[in-house]
């Protein structure tokens, strides 16, 4: 079921009185097709029912898919690939049928490598009638059709706010602008992150760009939705690890001239379901009458993780209750002691378990920033070495 968000910040009465016509969009992000623990074919299969053939998909002007369409590169001949593709063509066939545009991102470079260029051969391939841009750099474009400005920002991991929002200027003089109608944005905000020094360098401000977006700015890479004044982060499309219980969807704008915008996150009913139940503290008996409540109501497929402090008897029942609910999948979290299952701000920042970086000068930086935080340097340093990297490699 949809719910409509009320926005902390509407836009002004000026922009309002600038729009030309009506606006409707859908802007989804993160989905991370070829995870490693949610199934591509449950992703897809929930895609469907997010975009099917009626009359609210017809209604769309654009779809936005604002980065992460993957999760990683896979050989061609990997069993997935005819599934993907499958999706994709018949994607753009509902985007052509209806004369919807549809804009897809460059998202962050450990999962997206240029796969979502697949859209641009299988439009070729199959002579699709599609408005079809892949977006991998900052840019303004000049839509006719949607009469407004779009201001697009890939991610760029390891390279400072300063610098990424110095491009945008760039972007925008290029275009001849001073504002824009929307932005799509993937990459972290300020308030989404630890407050570290060396972590927000990286992070987008949002009076930046709130400053010259009239209307809606759209954004993805952190996994949780979330609303700050006009920006609208997706969140993912579906859950891909533990901690993840949110509602888990996408984002649809209708923003018509006379200003009563109305804003809904379309909530994925399919989503995977991750569920830790945590047993510190409790008798065996009654950790394992716990986690059979949960386990007997839970779907088909379902993650199930078990978490309690390393050495607990309970991580020993755990072989019999796979044997009880064989249609789980189990997994256990053994902590040092009580006190680390309090929360850490660090753990927002680890999107995915399986990433694999690319040794060439955009996978370096990343790989060799994680091997000196392991060395407990100062954020100070780790700051500049972030800094200095890039004119090494």
């Amino acid at each position: 079921m949809p719910f409509v968000a009320k926005a902390a910040e509407s836009p002004s009465l000026e922009a309002i009185a600038s729009r030309v016509k009506d606006y409707r969009a859908a802007v989804i992000s993160d989905i991370h097709l070829f995870h490693p623990q949610t199934h591509t074919s449950l992703i897809i299969e929930n895609l469907d029912k997010a975009f099917p053939d009626n009359a609210e998909t017809a209604a769309l002007d654009v779809i936005h898919i604002d980065g992460d369409l993957f999760d990683t590169d896979v050989p061609y001949a990997d069993g997935l690939v005819p599934l993907i593709e499958s999706w994709a063509l018949r994607f753009l066939r509902r985007c052509s049928k209806h004369d919807i545009m549809l804009r897809v991102l460059a998202g962050t470079y450990s999962h997206d490598r240029n796969q979502s260029r697949m859209f641009d051969k299988l439009k070729t391939l199959h002579n699709l009638d599609v408005d079809l841009l892949y977006v991998d750099k900052v840019w303004v474009e000049h839509s006719e059709k949607l009469a407004t400005t779009i201001l697009y920002v890939p991610d760029f991991t390891t390279i400072d706010e300063q610098t990424v929002w110095g491009m945008v200027e760039t972007a925008m003089n290029e275009a001849g602008v001073s504002r824009v109608g929307y932005a799509h944005i993937h990459g972290g905000w300020s308030y989404q992150m630890p407050d570290m020094p060396a972590v927000q360098r990286l992070c987008h401000r949002m009076d930046k760009y709130l400053a010259i977006v009239d209307n809606y700015i759209s954004s993805g890479h952190i996994h949780t939705p979330s609303i700050y004044a006009r920006i609208y982060c997706n969140g993912s499309f579906d859950r891909l690890n533990q901690g993840e219980e949110e509602p888990k969807g996408h984002w649809r704008f209708w923003v018509p001239k006379d200003g009563k915008d109305e804003i809904t996150f379309i909530v994925n009913e399919g989503a995977q379901t991750y569920t830790r139940v945590d047993v510190m503290g409790l008798p065996l008996e009654e950790a394992i009458s716990r986690i059979e409540s949960v386990a007997k109501v839970l779907r088909v497929d379902s993650r199930i993780e078990i978490q309690s402090v390393r050495g607990d008897p309970i991580f020993g029942a755990i072989p019999r209750m796979r044997t009880m609910y064989p249609n789980l999948v189990w997994s256990i979290k053994a902590l040092a002691r009580a006190e680390n299952a309090k929360s850490n701000p660090m753990e927002q920042l680890v999107i995915t378990t399986h990433t694999r970086l690319p040794l060439d000068k955009d996978g370096l930086p990343g790989i060799m920033l994680g091997r000196l935080k392991e060395k407990n340097l100062s954020e100070e340093l780790l700051a500049r070495c972030a800094t200095l990297l890039p004119e090494y490699l």
